[in-house]
């Protein structure tokens, strides 16, 4: 069993906002939402730090195989609530959030829990890829083209949900498990890297988990960075930015053919 991280910043002169973890057979990513310019957030910190603490804290619960990923998200946001909340504002509706993937693998089988629009491949055998991915922010995206309106439903029932300040998101994650019998790897993307599929569409989910399951994801990312520069007005891909922080994590069950990987890394 082996691990690859590999993550780029959207912008050089920004924190990448983006975090992965692999470590004791647990893999958490984290993709930080940038806030909007000009837009109190109320934390001191800012998005980096939070997605950093929270993955952290989300790793050292998760690690516990007794506790559920359920109650290690919601313990981790708890903790990282009690980090910041003598000097931020916790009750600013727009305090830094993160989406969240935790994948936890035993002797048997692959636990994934995926919040918010970051994606959760998993690879199997001789058969098509099963693609994880918390549809219910684009949904709402698609139905709606102001920003504020879609500010409002964060974190309610009926919009969509993040980690952020309260524990109880976590309750409205997706959760999945498989057999680990057939399975030959998985891997946690941001949004920021799976534009080849939902925003060019030079990829369909099954190519994009084949070359993601073989291709060097450095070499990955730096095609994506390419195909963005051909494209600087964003006119035949619309985006909301040129560049986004782009990030795999993933863990190879059978062989590498890439040889050694990190077992552990955090960017």
């Amino acid at each position: 069993m082996t691990s690859q991280i590999a993550s780029l910043p959207g912008d050089p002169h920004h924190p990448n906002e983006d975090v992965a973890l692999v470590q004791d057979r647990v893999l958490v990513l984290l993709d930080g939402a940038t806030a909007p310019q000009g837009v109190d957030t109320g934390c001191c910190h800012g998005v980096a730090w939070y997605a950093h603490q929270l993955t952290h804290s989300i790793l050292s619960h998760a690690r516990v195989r007794q506790t559920s990923l359920t109650d290690a998200l919601a313990s981790a946001i708890t903790d990282t609530n009690a980090m910041h909340q003598h000097t931020c504002d916790l009750s600013n509706p727009e305090s830094p959030s993160s989406t969240v993937v935790i994948a936890r693998l035993t002797d048997r089988e692959v636990e994934s829990l995926v919040l918010a629009d970051s994606s959760f491949i998993v690879h199997r055998h001789n058969d098509q890829p099963v693609v994880v991915t918390d549809h219910r922010l684009q949904q709402l995206k698609a139905a709606s083209q102001v920003t504020a309106t879609l500010s409002t439903m964060r974190n309610q029932p009926g919009g969509f949900w993040v980690a952020q300040t309260d524990p109880q998101v976590a309750s409205n994650a997706l959760l999945n498990r498989w057999p680990l019998a057939g399975l030959s790897g998985v891997t946690a993307l941001t949004d920021g890297a799976t534009r080849p599929v939902d925003v060019f569409q030079t990829r369909t989910w099954t190519t994009y988990a084949a070359e993601l399951a073989t291709i060097d994801p450095f070499s990955i990312l730096a095609d994506i960075r390419s195909t963005e520069d051909s494209d600087p007005d964003r006119l035949r891909w619309p985006r909301t930015k040129s560049h986004d922080d782009a990030t795999i994590a993933r863990i190879i069950f059978s062989a590498n053919p890439l040889g050694p990987t990190a077992e552990s890394a955090s960017t």
